[in-house]
């Protein structure tokens, strides 16, 4: 009977655990012998709970340690994103110098191509101020000689002129000396006087043929050229003899003729 009773306040004992700020008088003779080992728990809860919250300090020391890193991390990190922005803007600053050595260089070609095309540029001004003044000269000698052509253009139109006025005047003295006649008695003195004179040279100058076309026979209108014909001769009627005495004697038949007159 003991033996049950004894296995019921063991259950008891274990069912009910002691409070750990409260110690309850054992009322059983059994709890003595449980003291030492409650009390060993007890000191081995203690210095697990101290472990505990030494372990708990150091886990919040690493957290702190974990987050001061973390912290240094991120500057660390901030001072390598510097520096790689600085080294981004030193990179663009050598590649903005590249780029204007660049420029330079190009603008050193640039510039002779530049200096060479000025040259250039000069040279074929020089040029054309020398056609220029060419064709000013050329202007003005054009323009002499289209005063000197107008000045003779006006000399021909006053020759013509003269020519027209004179053949008026040797269109009226034919039809003056017409109306006396070939056959009248001074006509006929006055070829005795020049056949007289001349003999048989007035032969020749009797036969004429048209006047030549040569420009220098023609510049004087005053007289007509009389030639002796090599094939059969043309036989135009004959003008007054005065004029043909005239043209066979060079002057002499208006001597003759006043001669004749005088000794009529």
């Amino acid at each position: 009977m003991d033996l049950p009773n004894r296995n019921k306040s063991k259950n008891l004992v274990t069912a009910m655990p002691p409070h750990p700020h409260r110690l309850r008088p054992h009322p059983l003779p059994c709890l003595k012998r449980l003291k030492p080992r409650l009390t060993a728990l007890r000191i081995a809860l203690t210095t697990r709970q101290k472990v505990l919250d030494q372990r708990g300090l150091g886990l919040v020391a690493r957290q702190e340690r974990m987050e001061g890193m973390d912290e240094r991390v991120r500057e660390v990190q901030r001072a390598v994103g510097y520096r790689e922005e600085a080294l981004g803007r030193c990179e663009e600053a050598v590649g903005q110098h590249e780029v204007a050595i660049w420029w330079r260089e190009k603008g050193g070609g640039e510039r002779e191509a530049i200096e060479q095309r000025e040259r250039e540029v000069r040279e074929r001004e020089e040029k054309f101020a020398e056609l220029e003044i060419a064709i000013d000269e050329r202007g003005r000698a054009l323009d002499q000689r289209g005063s000197e052509l107008e000045e003779r253009s006006k000399c021909i139109e006053e020759l013509e002129e003269e020519m027209e006025s004179r053949s008026a005047q040797l269109g009226s003295l034919n039809a003056s000396t017409s109306a006396v006649g070939s056959n009248s008695w001074p006509i006929t003195l006055l070829r005795s006087v020049v056949f007289h004179v001349l003999g048989d040279k007035t032969s020749s100058f009797l036969s004429f043929s048209s006047p030549p076309s040569n420009p220098s026979s023609s510049s004087n209108p005053n007289f007509s050229f009389f030639l002796r014909p090599t094939t059969t001769p043309f036989k135009p009627p004959l003008k007054k003899d005065s004029d043909l005495l005239y043209l066979s004697t060079s002057g002499r038949g208006s001597y003759l003729l006043l001669m004749g007159i005088g000794v009529c």
